[in-house]
């Protein structure tokens, strides 16, 4: 075996890493702007009916209250995720050493096999 054939699978594993980097970059830049034309469409509705200063107001209140909302679910989320590290650490900490268990079974097993090699 040669070394080509150890690099070839890493070789296409990182171009294949980087298609999918640039298709998710592309997909992110056209969400992005596609989310911007939304929002200025909902503007130019609102300023429509509304006028310009309550359009703005109106869409800025909005958008402060989205990120507001996935601020605090994100920070909800941050916080059941550190109860439940710290119920695993504490579920660690009371669990039962295992070593003399383990130390007990195989000097059972080791004394099993001495005593059933005994000539009689």
């Amino acid at each position: 075996m040669t070394l080509e054939h150890l690099l070839h699978p890493v070789r296409d594993l990182g171009r294949e890493l980087g298609r999918d980097l640039a298709a998710v970059a592309l997909g992110l830049g056209l969400a992005l702007v596609g989310g911007g034309f939304v929002i200025a469409a909902g503007y130019i509705a609102l300023s429509r009916l509304t006028g310009n200063l309550w359009a703005a107001l109106l869409m800025g209140a909005g958008l402060l209250v989205a990120a507001a909302l996935v601020l605090a679910i994100r920070q909800s989320r941050r916080a059941a995720h550190a109860r439940a590290i710290e119920r695993a650490r504490a579920a660690q900490a009371n669990a039962r050493d295992p070593l003399p268990s383990l130390v007990f079974d195989l000097a059972y097993l080791a004394a099993s096999q001495i005593f059933a090699r005994r000539p009689r």
